[in-house]
Parts: structure tokens; sequence; C-alpha cells
């Protein structure tokens, strides 16, 4: 089976889906995405589908359209039922959203969906500790821009933002130096910033992080998890926009006295075979 290339984010977009349901009746659906990635989507649907049918899919706000092949159905809700789908037309820049190889993630800290503030290209980005600790001190950084060929200054995308919740106040840490890239080695820095840790069982939870580096991340949480408790992480977490989740597992972790919190260690995971396999079981 084919692997995933690159990772999702997690972003709702208007789209249009048309063809022909399971029972063979013709229909044209607007709807949502629920993840995104270069080569396809999850998306939201309100009927049954068959593995391997063929669709069109319209991305309302690019315009572009391209037909889909149907992977299967990933589960099921009130809102409807939930598909993978691949493009099929590999030239098709469907999203208008640069993905780096996922290759280029393992040595990130955080992963964020970033915007040119001049062009308004957008991109999944790989940010290092000191990427994110400049993040969090400007909201922003400078960075290169390929289409307007000259360092720019790039924010947190806000497309497909459905939610509108004014997040829990971070306290604002000491300015630092807005730079665009840090040659320094891997450290832990401290960073106070949202992010979102999901299980299966347990559901999603926004917690605080204490600090962060390219091997992990260290937060505070009332729910319990055990050690070797694999989970998905999202850092830093936006309430208004698209998020980029990837494995880590729970190394350690330690109750404060007195209160109802945990502090929990959490290491990315990289190279387990099973888990890769797990998370990579669809193309899109």
């Amino acid at each position: 089976m084919q692997s995933r290339r690159t990772d999702r984010v997690s972003i709702n977009l208007a789209i249009q889906i048309s063809g022909l349901d399971a029972s063979g009746q013709a229909f044209t659906d607007k709807t949502r995405t629920l993840v995104v990635s270069r080569h396809g989507a999850g998306i939201l649907l309100k009927r049954m589908l068959l593995p391997e049918q063929e669709l069109k899919l319209r991305c309302g706000p690019t315009g572009k359209e391209t037909r889909v092949r149907v992977v299967g159905l990933a589960g099921s809700g009130p809102d409807g039922y939930h598909y993978g789908v691949e493009i099929l037309d590999p030239e098709v820049d469907l999203w208008e959203l640069v993905f780096p190889p996922l290759s280029e993630g393992h040595q990130a800290a955080a992963r964020i969906l970033l915007e040119c503030e001049r062009c308004h290209a957008s991109e999944l980005s790989y940010l290092n500790e000191y990427d994110l600790e400049v993040f969090q001190a400007h909201g922003a950084l400078a960075r290169e821009c390929k289409a307007c060929a000259s360092t720019t200054i790039w924010k947190q995308s806000t497309a497909g933002s459905t939610l509108d919740l004014a997040p829990a106040p971070v306290p604002t840490p000491p300015p630092a130096p807005l730079r665009s890239r840090n040659t320094r080695g891997e450290a832990r820095v401290p960073i106070n910033t949202e992010a979102c840790i999901r299980h299966p069982q347990q559901g999603e939870e926004i917690v605080k992080t204490l600090n962060a580096s390219r091997s992990g991340l260290c937060f505070k949480s009332t729910k319990s998890y055990e050690p070797g408790t694999v989970v998905e992480v999202a850092i830093p977490y936006s309430r208004k926009a698209g998020n980029i989740f990837t494995a880590a597992k729970i190394e350690h972790a330690e109750p404060l006295a007195g209160q109802a919190i945990i502090i929990y260690g959490a290491s990315y995971v990289r190279n387990s075979t099973q888990l890769r396999q797990d998370l990579e079981r669809t193309p899109y």
C-alpha cells in the first residue's frame, strides 16, 4: 500500500463533490475538508460512497478542480461520513499550499501553516526550537518567499478557520530577535504556548507547554496518560487556523503535589515501523 508522502493539515476548506453515490444516484454536494495533504484529503459527506470510485472535487478557495479516487471510509459521526480521497493528477495544485517532503520534518520542534504577508502564499513550515521561540515572542517569522523572491514576514495562516474562540491568555516571553534561521544545536527551550493532544480514547485537549525541542516537548495536563502511550501533538495550536499533528510517545509523568495537574514529557516518534504503518496507511 502506498504510504503518506507529506504531513496533513487539519483544516476546513469549502469544497464541492460530484459523481455517483453507492446507490448509483448522481449528486453534487457542497461540503468541507477535514484534513488535506499535497496528494489528497479527508472529506465529510452525508452519503455512502464506494472504495475506488472516482469523483470530481472542486476547492472553493482556489477555484481549482480535479478527479479524485475514494480511498475508503475513515469513520463516521453525527455530521456524516469521513472519507479519504486521493488526487489522481499529481500536477494539480488543488489547495495552493506548499507541502515539504515528510522526511524534512524529522528535525522539527513544531509544525505550522504560515502565510506571507506580502503575497499571501501559504506553506506548511517546520520550525526548530529557536524558530518556535521567535514565533512565540513576535507572532511572526522572517523567511524567504519564493513567490516574492525576497525575505518577507510570515504569520500563521487563518485559511479554513471555522472557530471563533478566544484563546486562553499566554504570558508573553521577553522578545527575541526576529530571525529566519538558527543553526545552533538542539536544546530544550522554555516555551509557554498552547498545544493540542489527541488520543483515540481520550479525545482532544488543549494544553500548555513548558518547553520544546526537536526531540519532544513537556506539557501540563489534567488527563491521565500512561508512559509509553502514543498520542498526536499539534504545536503550536490555533483555534482559528489549520493545525498539523505528529506522533509522540509519553516518556514520563510527574503529578504536581496538591493539584490535579500532571507534568508530562513526550518524545516525537521517528522510526517505529508499526506506528509508521498505522499513520501512513492512506496515501492522502
